[in-house]
């Protein structure tokens, strides 16, 4: 798949606005979506990224999408009980921390 925010040529030399559209491009596509209160679950550089976005009352909200079709499944074989957690793709995880992929 393409790299969310694009491909530059070798030798590009990023500037505000590459920073500015990496802004837009983020909070339309994850930050400011139901999806963006899974980033904070995360935890670490993920959450830290998401946290300025995201309010209190948008991560306690409950979600909408069907855990068991998009989500990771821990389960160890031998109970009958398993945890269900949502999950962001990795086309989300690159987005939100800014992948860029750069020609060489």
């Amino acid at each position: 798949p393409s790299p969310v925010l694009g491909i530059r040529p070798e030798y590009y030399v990023f500037d505000v606005h590459d920073y500015n559209a990496y802004i837009a491009t983020c909070n339309l596509r994850l930050l400011h979506t139901p999806r963006a209160r899974i980033a904070l679950q995360y935890g670490g550089v993920i959450a830290r990224l998401t946290r300025p976005e995201v309010s209190d009352d948008d991560f306690f909200n409950e979600s909408t999408e069907d855990i068991y079709a998009d989500g990771d499944c821990l389960w160890d074989e031998k109970s009958k009980f398993a945890y269900w957690h949502e999950k962001l793709s990795d086309r989300e995880i690159d987005l939100l921390c800014g992948v860029y992929h750069v020609d060489s």
